[in-house]
């Protein structure tokens, strides 16, 4: 249920992050519009649902992947965990 998952990534990020929005969802991520507790920027989370190992790996490679782009067109990436 999507709505257990957006209450679940809230809470996990409670005190770090306000979610405003749910912005998307893919067939392996949930993409939400969100403002940092240290700062008012707006920033995107993209959060993942914990399942199997072959998708973990995949979105792990995503992350390494976004994280060594740099483009004014491309989102910065800011931070995982």
């Amino acid at each position: 249920n999507s709505s257990t998952f957006d209450v679940r990534v809230r809470r996990a990020l409670q005190g770090e992050y306000q979610i405003e929005e749910r912005l998307g969802q893919g067939g392996t991520a949930t993409v939400y519009r969100a403002r940092p507790a240290r700062n008012n920027r707006i920033v995107a989370i993209k959060a993942r649902p914990a399942t199997g190992d072959e998708a973990a790996q995949r979105f792990r490679r995503e992350i390494e992947i976004h994280r060594s782009l740099n483009h004014p067109h491309i989102a910065a990436f800011i931070d995982s965990g």
